[in-house]
């Protein structure tokens, strides 16, 4: 008898049922678009800092001159490893020339260093055991892929083939990667490192996990971060995450006022089938399931659709605001149907209470 009362309601108004899977659709529909533009949006960011290279660096302590020892640098970079999606490449640094002229040297593991650096074009293979010079170096020393480099550094003049030439349109481009022990051999320096890079997604929030992280290697070392770009990806998160998040407020307490009016209308009309109910022994769970059946397939019909028109409206505006695809998760879609069902179900609370508060024995007396 109960799903047919709610069955035969649904037939009789579909207007209703249709404007209250509109207002449904319309909450959940922006609060997906905020999710989806919110989540994009860090993940755009977060790439787009690991495009510009290392994160931070990780110094020694005791200021300039001082180096990380073989077995502090190895620490370290476990260290930093351990936290998601880290890396850390060592490296030491010295002052020498290239073909005459001076250069900074970097001695590291040249091939995990370029990979810090995706946006660096890299002109060779840039494999183990060859240099690879900025765009400037080589060009001034006249040296291409596959040749033959003089380096000049510490006491120990030394003859290194060229695997890569990088263009990074930054002080890289003047600078030569060597391998960290043919470097640390030529200054009499073996195992030390200058410093640390380390690439740490998350924003200021993985810069903050990698200083946790070092300093519970018990290294006594200082790492320095790009702060400002970190600052204004949150400052331009933030911006966003309070626009959307209010807008989103609003419009789902709107479609909540919408669908809950719709509910206490059905309630008014229905006092008299709800009477009958009562007095022919319906409980207080029946009348909530009646009342909650009237909106409780349209919000989720309603929930479905704004969490597909999320998917969508956050993919095209997220890529609209920061100038390119980015993924919304599709789970906009299930999370959006459980969202219609909870909007209804809230909805439909002061409804069943006008419900219940209906006496059967008055209104049949009226009959």
């Amino acid at each position: 008898m109960l799903w047919r009362m709610i069955l035969e309601r649904h037939r009789r108004a579909p207007g209703r049922a249709a404007l209250c899977a509109a207002a449904t659709a319309a909450g959940v529909g922006l609060a997906g678009t905020t999710a989806g533009v919110l989540l994009g949006a860090e993940s755009r960011v977060s790439s787009a800092l690991a495009l510009y290279g290392e994160t931070a660096a990780v110094l020694p302590a005791g200021g300039a001159g001082a180096a990380f020892r073989g077995e502090e640098a190895e620490a370290i970079v476990a260290a930093v490893a351990a936290v998601a999606g880290a890396r850390a490449v060592p490296a030491l640094i010295a002052e020498g020339s290239v073909a005459g002229r001076r250069a900074s040297l970097v001695g590291t593991d040249v091939p995990a260093f370029l990979a810090l650096h995706p946006a660096w074009e890299l002109e060779g293979s840039g494999e183990p055991g060859g240099a690879v010079l900025g765009a400037a170096l080589a060009a001034g020393a006249g040296v291409a892929p596959g040749g033959e480099i003089r380096i000049e550094v510490g006491v120990i003049p030394l003859s290194v083939p060229v695997s890569g030439v990088i263009r990074t349109g930054e002080t890289a481009d003047g600078q030569a990667l060597l391998p960290a022990e043919l470097l640390a051999e030529a200054v009499g320096r073996p195992g030390e490192r200058s410093a640390i890079a380390v690439q740490a997604p998350g924003g200021r929030e993985g810069l903050d996990r990698v200083r946790a992280a070092v300093a519970a290697s018990g290294i006594p070392a200082e790492v320095r971060g790009i702060e400002r770009a970190l600052a204004a990806e949150g400052e331009a998160l933030a911006v966003v995450r309070w626009g959307l998040g209010l807008l989103a407020l609003v419009v789902a307490l709107a479609s909540l006022g919408v669908v809950a009016s719709a509910a206490a209308v059905s309630v008014v009309e229905r006092e008299g089938e709800i009477g009958l109910l009562r007095a022919l022994g319906g409980k207080a769970r029946h009348v909530r399931a009646l009342v909650a059946g009237d909106v409780l397939p349209a919000t989720a019909l309603g929930g479905m659709a704004g969490g597909a028109l999320g998917w969508i409206a956050a993919r095209g505006l997220a890529a609209r605001l920061l100038g390119g695809p980015v993924e919304a998760p599709a789970l906009l879609v299930p999370l959006g149907i459980l969202a219609g069902l909870a909007l209804g179900a809230l909805a439909s609370v002061p409804a069943a209470r006008r419900a219940l508060a209906v006496r059967p024995a008055r209104l049949l007396s009226e009959e």
